[in-house]
């Protein structure tokens, strides 16, 4: 046997034992402790790098890289710490051949929404105007709670300072419930709307106390998981204590005119 045919048959043996070592789990350290080794290493790698929002796993050698970067060079650098972490050796030796990104785009920073500490929100209507303050899930969810402000209090001016932040109740539910309780809130003569989270609150002044059981069953039909309370009263409550402190100066009147007549 030539010299060049020893060689070559020597290196064929010698692929051999790695590609069924590694590949098929003939020798210690098969195809899955290789695979784990791989992942440990390019595990660390994203660690040290700072890249904590990123996931890798593996597909034989090939790494697959999950998570939404906070921008498109914190991914490209995610990828090359994985693509350093272990030499890339091809399939033969066991090293990383390929790093794929998943499906998910990098965030774009612009979009990423302020998450609120505590997520208020709330309306105040004195003096024939509306003010709206305080979070919203979205400049969506903002526009149409201004324009249910605006359909509920037709001839009232609206004011709006609400800012859009993340952490708050689901957009659709929260919504529903806001405008529910501007729609209470239009039928008072005066009061406002305090919410935190997913609790609101009514408060104000009811022309009359019929008007004012009705209000406590507007806000009662909150979404699933909501909860209301009302803090009403009512013009005719302030009307009747006027009227009975009148009268009571009138009896004290006559009764005393009466008795210095029998004097």
């Amino acid at each position: 046997m030539t010299s060049w045919m020893k060689a070559t048959v020597a290196t064929l043996f010698v692929a051999g034992i790695g590609y069924f070592g590694i590949h098929l789990g003939v020798f210690p350290g098969s195809a899955k402790s290789a695979q784990e080794k791989l992942e440990n290493k390019a595990a660390a790698a994203l660690v040290s790098g700072g890249h904590d929002w990123a996931r890798v796993t593996f597909e034989g050698q090939k790494a697959v890289l999950n998570g939404e970067a906070p921008s498109e060079s914190d991914q490209a650098a995610a990828v090359s710490a994985v693509k350093q972490a272990v030499w890339n050796g091809g399939v033969l030796m066991g090293g990383v051949t390929a790093v794929e990104v998943s499906s998910a785009a990098p965030l774009d920073a612009s979009a990423v929404l302020a998450i609120a500490d505590n997520f208020t929100w709330g309306a105040d209507y004195k003096d024939g105007s509306l003010a709206l303050y305080g979070n919203a899930p979205s400049e969506a969810a903002a526009e149409a709670v201004r324009n249910a402000a605006t359909r509920s209090f037709e001839d009232a001016p609206v004011e709006s300072a609400m800012t859009v932040s993340g952490g708050g109740p689901e957009e659709g539910a929260w919504v529903v419930a806001a405008t529910t309780s501007l729609h209470a809130l239009s039928r008072l003569e005066a009061g406002s709307i305090n919410a935190a989270g997913t609790d609101f609150r009514l408060e104000g002044t009811a022309s009359d106390a019929a008007r004012m059981t009705v209000l406590e069953n507007v806000m009662a039909a909150m979404p699933a998981g909501f909860t209301s309370a009302t803090a009403l009263e009512t013009t005719e409550t302030e009307t009747s204590i006027a009227e009975t402190e009148t009268a009571v100066s009138d009896n004290a009147s006559t009764l005393s005119a009466s008795t210095q007549e029998a004097q």
